[in-house]
């Protein structure tokens, strides 16, 4: 990777970058894997060793993504609307583990595991609440400080036209710009914004000023409103929870860069494994969850339907001993084949 000194954007020179990212798709494997696990002890291995691995090589957002995902799964699998303790305790740990590898990007963790040699180092400078990680409202100042007043123009949301040449290899295309190809705005040509977020808001002034605001706000809210409705009214099968636990993860990163680009490229690696296992689903003919709840209240209707010899307390002793699971899902399908609306 280079940075180009006249945007502050890094390029690839050799590697492939969908081989770089597809890493950041164990975050959501991870997170499911707990799910799925019902976040038993074993579950739970994958998603600590990611993040130590992910942390120990110096990059954050992964990890505290996977971490996110797991957390709502949990929550939505608990059926809890607030945080409890146990939550608390997680989030806790996982700011502390962040803030303790933003310091020096993993270097006291390589050295713990043997991995790094030690080395000087100057210590760290920064003030309490004077790091980068929330630098955001520095960095929205300053693109309201070059635009338009210094650059004399705005960008228009010429940015987005990354999005059709971004997915190109550089190998393909030796001369592909690095980042948009129309940059009416060059942010470094008026100082040194390193590592620069542009924030929503920051985007939309950017873009077009204070219209600007109001319209990529605007947009991004209708979006993620309209993705939110579309969940709640579905049948909240598996993958479609997965899918939207998965894409909520990935707003932390959208609401703070809120550059599209930013957005899609992460978002692709994190929904490919919930893609793929879609895809597998169609084509080795697994029922979805409708089709088979729909199949056991016929059956139950059918079983209601003949005689039965056996005696009011046999019946109930029969479902008594059911496990409480088991015991819940047969006497809703009770109540399912009893309803006149099920065909």
């Amino acid at each position: 990777m280079l940075v180009d000194k006249s945007t502050g954007i890094a390029y690839n020179t050799k590697a492939n970058g969908y081989l770089t990212d597809s890493q950041m798709m164990l975050a959501p494997i991870c997170a499911l894997i707990a799910w799925l696990g019902r976040f038993r002890i074993v579950s739970l291995l994958p998603l600590v060793t990611f993040a130590l691995v992910r942390g120990g090589s110096g990059g954050r957002g992964p990890f505290v993504a996977a971490m996110a995902m797991a957390l709502m799964l949990y929550l939505y699998d608990r059926k809890s609307r607030y945080p409890n303790i146990r939550v608390a305790l997680v989030v806790v740990v996982g700011a502390a583990f962040f803030s303790f590898i933003g310091q020096n990007r993993g270097e006291e963790l390589r050295q713990l595991v043997g991995l790094e040699q030690n080395k000087w180092s100057s210590p760290n400078q920064n003030q309490f609440m004077e790091s980068m990680d929330l630098g955001n409202m520095e960095f929205f100042e300053y693109i309201v400080w070059v635009v338009p007043e210094k650059s004399g123009t705005y960008d228009f949301f010429l940015h987005n036209l990354q999005i059709f040449t971004e997915p190109v290899p550089r190998v393909l295309w030796p001369s592909k710009p690095i980042g948009p190809p129309i940059q009416p705005v060059r942010l470094f040509e008026y100082g040194t914004p390193v590592g620069i977020t542009f924030s929503l808001p920051g985007v939309g002034w950017y873009s077009l000023g204070w219209l600007g605001v109001v319209f990529w706000c605007s947009l991004w809210g209708h979006a993620t409103g309209l993705v939110y409705r579309k969940f709640v009214l579905s049948d909240q099968s598996t993958i479609k929870t997965a899918s939207y636990i998965v894409f909520v993860a990935s707003l932390i990163v959208a609401f703070r860069d809120g550059m599209l680009i930013s957005v899609i490229k992460q978002t692709g690696a994190f929904m490919a494994p919930v893609v793929g296992w879609y895809i597998f689903k169609l084509y080795s003919g697994v029922p979805s969850l409708s089709e088979m709840m729909r199949v056991a209240a016929k059956r139950m209707r059918s079983e209601n339907e003949q005689p039965r010899h056996d005696s009011r307390s046999a019946r109930l002793a029969r479902i008594q001993s059911l496990p409480p699971a088991v015991r819940r899902r047969r006497l809703a399908l009770q109540d399912q084949a009893a309803s006149p609306n099920d065909d």
